[in-house]
């Protein structure tokens, strides 16, 4: 922009109070906030939407600290190159660079730590630009407050028909259109929305592309397979499982007869206007995936919490990380894993939490979208379970809430994987039940393999990549 267009830093031509700025220049100025704004739209997909509020907050609470430096520089003849700005303006964004650290620090005390920090400093720069953009294709008019709408309105709007001050169509573009025309079309609450739920959604799918790459790249949806084969050749970890078979096969029997007679049709029926030939299907794994829910919520409440705990222990036993174990329980001699398993210390798994089940709710909606939707809704479900999976392996870490998310977010591809293929597993009727404790075992083995160091970048054992290019 400044070696194409003099209005980029001329300070004279920038403020005129007539507009002298060429409409290219305009137009291209517009392209770049364009660009910015969805740089932050995705930005805020990524990180959560209030992320762009408190980026803006933490730079005004520090930028207000620092004109005054600018102006004793200015007076002690220390002010740096004004590149053609006024020279307080110029040394204040000096000052900004300085102190950009200190924006960044306010970030994490806003709870971004888990913003990579040369994230927020790009974030902070692509935030500036966007402002120069919108300053560049503005004027103030004289004589008017500028807290008035008419002197913050975009420049294009203060002229009426077709063409700029300077004549109509320079370059080929043409500047204005009548002026009530762009307001209608520009500021139309169906337009505004249809928009930005295209960006949503793109930005959605997007994230969630990228998501599966690094989950199929990690392997991790082997660790439940490994569970299932790692369950089934160790009988000593059959124990907590036999003990709660009888009321646990009941509960989810129940559970599962009860919502496919009263719900299965109803919402076949409604996805029958969205999902066509396929609404039986996904209403079947609509119905699935509740009833799925409501066994876990009632399941880990009431019945099986402490059998999923000493099967997860029993697991890091048998696999010789018996000092991880000392630090949540009790260890017993002995050669069985589970009989060596002493008093708990704490319990790590929490029940299903009011949070939890608002958030499933929210994602029901995508199984009205044929496919895809079904989709992104194990893949959403799959990104929550997967963390959870390891609440007991970060309890006896000592990890406080910060290293939890790190960790997390450093292997989010991988979580991710191992959660898909746990919630598909689990919803499988009666069967559930197995899967619960083989997830659990999968668990378990990852846990072990990560506290061996017997993992790679993307945080999983090297064989279960090779397991996985042999079984492609």
């Amino acid at each position: 922009m400044k070696s194409k267009y003099p209005e980029w830093e001329d300070e004279v031509l920038a403020n005129s109070q007539v507009n002298n700025r060429s409409a290219r220049f305009l137009h291209d100025c517009k392209v770049a906030w364009n660009g910015c704004t969805e740089y932050f739209a995705t930005l805020n997909l990524e990180y959560g939407q209030n992320f762009y509020g408190d980026l803006m907050a933490a730079h005004l609470k520090n930028a207000v600290n620092w004109w005054h430096q600018a102006w004793n520089h200015m007076r002690e003849g220390t002010a740096r190159d004004n590149y053609g700005l006024r020279n307080y303006i110029a040394e204040g964004m000096h000052l900004y660079w300085d102190y950009l650290d200190l924006v960044v620090d306010e970030m994490g005390k806003r709870g971004w730590m888990k913003v990579p920090r040369e994230k927020i400093r790009e974030a902070w720069m692509m935030m500036i630009f966007r402002g120069f953009c919108w300053w560049r294709s503005h004027w103030m008019m004289e004589g008017q407050d500028m807290c008035e709408a008419q002197a913050r309105l975009p420049s294009q709007y203060y002229a009426e028909g077709r063409g700029t001050r300077n004549g109509d169509g320079e370059d080929g573009f043409v500047l204005v259109e009548d002026s009530k025309a762009v307001m209608d079309r520009c500021y139309s609450a169906p337009t505004i929305m249809a928009e930005r739920v295209k960006e949503v959604a793109v930005g959605e799918v997007d994230r969630i592309k990228h998501l599966t790459t690094d989950a199929a790249r990690s392997a991790a949806y082997l660790y439940p397979i490994r569970g299932i084969a790692y369950f089934l050749s160790h009988k000593a970890l059959w124990k907590p499982l036999t003990s709660k078979l009888a009321p646990t096969m009941s509960l989810g029997l129940g559970i599962t007869t009860f919502m496919f007679v009263f719900t299965y049709l109803p919402q076949a029926a409604v996805m029958a206007f969205t999902n066509g030939p396929l609404a039986a299907i996904s209403a079947g794994l609509l119905v699935l995936s509740e009833s799925s829910t409501l066994f876990t919520l009632l399941s880990k409440t009431f019945l099986i919490d402490d059998a999923l705990i000493d099967t997860f222990d029993g697991v890091l036993l048998s696999k010789n990380t018996t000092d991880l174990v000392s630090e949540g329980r009790q260890i017993k001699s002995g050669n069985d894993p589970i009989a060596k398993l002493g008093k708990l210390a704490k319990k790590p798994f929490q029940n299903f939490t009011p949070t939890a089940i608002i958030r499933y709710l929210m994602y029901l909606p995508l199984n009205f979208i044929p496919v895809v939707g079904t989709v992104m809704f194990v893949l959403l479900q799959g990104k929550r379970s997967g963390p959870v999976a390891h609440t007991r392996y970060f309890q006896l870490k000592r990890w406080n809430k910060e290293q939890q998310e790190k960790h997390i977010e450093q292997y989010r591809g991988a979580y991710t994987g191992f959660g898909v293929a746990a919630v598909l597993l689990e919803l499988v009727p009666l069967a559930s039940i197995f899967f619960a404790f083989t997830n659990t075992v999968g668990a378990a083995l990852w846990a072990a393999d990560i506290e061996k160091e017997h993992i790679t970048k993307e945080g999983t054992a090297p064989r279960l990549r090779e397991q996985a290019k042999k079984a492609e």
